[in-house]
Order: structure tokens, then sequence, then C-alpha cells
């Protein structure tokens, strides 16, 4: 996150969308009636936050910043390995 304000608006606007996009997704998929994880479930697929990442994605110019997407998404994923060991 430290390195996205450096970056110009459109790439750190664009990196945001992918970081919070990650973690709707990664909640929604985790759902369940049984989930022990069930207030980080809730609170990460409520539909205001749902609505917020539609909005960071109106805002989102991921064209030509490959680089540091490829980037952000290879940080969440050591973060949810991490988060799983």
């Amino acid at each position: 996150m430290n390195r996205l304000d450096a970056e110009p608006y459109d790439a750190a606007i664009s990196a945001l969308w992918v970081i919070e996009r990650m973690y709707l997704l990664a909640w929604t998929t985790a759902a369940s009636e049984t989930s022990p994880f069930r207030e980080f479930v809730e609170h990460w697929t409520a539909p205001e936050f749902a609505t917020y990442v539609e909005a960071l994605g109106a805002l989102a110019v991921p064209d030509g910043y490959d680089k540091l997407i490829a980037d952000v998404l290879s940080h969440e994923v050591a973060f949810w390995d991490m988060a799983l060991d």
C-alpha cells in the first residue's frame, strides 16, 4: 500500500480496486453457514462493500499497469498462502 502513494492516480486506484476485489471474491467464496470466519465473511461481503468495490472498478484504468497489477496479485497470493498456513 505504501508503494501506491507514490504511483500516479490511475495506477493507484487500479491497484486498490484489484486489492479490494480480491477481498470481495475471496470472502464471497468462503461464505458458508458453518464457516468459523463468519464475522469476516459478513464484513467483506456486505452489500456496501460490494458497492464500494464496484465504484472503484468504475474509476480503475488497468490498461498499462500490468506489472503493478501482477505485483499486487502476487502479494495477495502470498498473503493468503501465509494466512492459510
